[in-house]
């Protein structure tokens, strides 16, 4: 809806108001949830691996660990048992941020090292 809305003879102000109503939208499918199993066709994904995905997703199940180094090091011995190659993001005593190198011993240790004795922490997920 547009309005016109003049405040003296010269000037006129033109309001807008845009409204959406939008009820029950549904989708429905012909496939019958029964025949999607035990497909053998060649890039498909099983129903456990997608309900697998989807609980995943749901209940948050992507882990993440918070490394607290107390003692300044230039070394940081991290075992954060995610069983992944996290992404790792470093912050000093005085929560700045820094970069550092970061090496994967394997998928649940990592060693950070540094130029200088740092503490802080390293968040990883």
């Amino acid at each position: 809806m547009i309005k016109a809305r003049s405040i003296n003879d010269e000037t006129i102000f033109y309001e807008i108001e845009a409204t959406s109503n939008v009820k029950n939208v549904k989708v429905s499918s012909t496939n019958n949830h029964n025949s999607l199993y035990n497909r053998n066709l060649p890039d498909q994904h099983s129903i456990d691996a997608i309900t697998g995905l989807r609980e995943a997703l749901e209940t948050g199940a992507d882990k993440t660990y918070v490394h607290e180094q107390g003692i300044a090091s230039d070394t940081w011995e991290i075992q954060h048992n995610l069983n992944k190659y996290p992404s790792v993001t470093l912050v000093d005593s005085a929560n700045t941020q820094f970069e550092a190198q970061v090496v994967y011993n394997d998928k649940n240790n990592c060693t950070v090292y540094m130029n200088g004795a740092t503490k802080g922490k390293a968040y990883l997920n």
